[in-house]
């Protein structure tokens, strides 16, 4: 998944321009402070300055935290430490900036960890947060998806593959929905839905798995795996179980995989 941001060269430009602002800002500030006539407005221009820099920089504190609970999820696979670091992070957040993003990370914890009927009625008790935007509703026919087939119910699992279909060839304001899941990924699962395992395989192989995180890595080979074991491909099986493992990851997903 892509959502929740990739720790990118677009991040770290993006904490550059932010705080280069700031140092122009306090610069000019200071400047103005110096050039003022009166006491009194020495101190307002001070306030002014200690007041927006510091919510400024609380801000930038807590996008810290946040991108370092997704590290943790998505690259260092331990989600259990990850949920931690993000439940600290909404303690510390007093403007719940973070509230909903939460709602978006829990529908990974709980993947990661197989909880998968949790993940359901997470994303149903939320289920206006999930339908409030494209890309909310792409996460919450998703996430239906993967969690009704993990849990043999592929009747729902079927329904939703049909959504996200729809969804992949429809066009909001002239763009395609944002490209969160691989949708090679998506096709393959689904084909095992159907028990076309052949050509489950084929999609399988011809995923591109070059920009994937880790975590997506880990649900990819344990699915490839998951396939190969069900119409006794052992070679390949053991090659992603090899892979899983070698990615050393806590997540019950990590453990599950490393016994294929």
């Amino acid at each position: 998944m892509k959502t929740l941001e990739k720790m990118s060269f677009s991040q770290n430009a993006q904490q550059i321009i932010s705080y280069t602002f700031y140092i122009l800002f306090a610069a000019y500030s200071i400047y103005k402070i110096i050039q003022a006539e009166f006491i009194s407005t020495k101190i307002l221009f001070i306030i002014l300055l200690i007041i927006i820099l510091g919510i400024a920089l609380y801000s930038e504190y807590l996008k810290h935290l946040y991108r370092k609970a997704i590290k943790t999820i998505a690259y260092d696979l331990n989600p259990e430490k990850a949920n931690k670091q993000f439940n600290a992070l909404l303690k510390k957040d007093v403007f719940h900036a973070y509230k909903n993003d939460k709602k978006i990370f829990d529908t990974l914890y709980y993947i990661d960890q197989m909880e998968y009927k949790k993940c359901l009625e997470h994303i149903e008790e939320n289920s206006k947060f999930f339908h409030s935007s494209i890309d909310q509703l792409l996460i919450y026919h998703y996430t239906k998806f993967y969690c009704s087939f993990m849990l043999n119910d592929l009747d729902c699992a079927k329904q939703e593959y049909n959504k996200l279909e729809r969804m992949r060839n429809t066009k909001v304001k002239g763009a395609k929905v944002s490209p969160l899941f691989n949708w090679e990924f998506m096709d393959a699962v689904y084909l095992v839905c159907r028990k076309d395992y052949k050509q489950s395989l084929n999609v399988f192989k011809s995923v591109n798995t070059e920009n994937m995180n880790p975590r997506e890595k880990v649900q990819y080979y344990y699915q490839f795996g998951l396939l190969c074991n069900k119409i006794k491909e052992k070679h390949f099986c053991e090659n992603y179980k090899n892979k899983i493992i070698t990615l050393k990851g806590l997540s019950n997903t990590c453990k599950k995989g490393e016994i294929l």
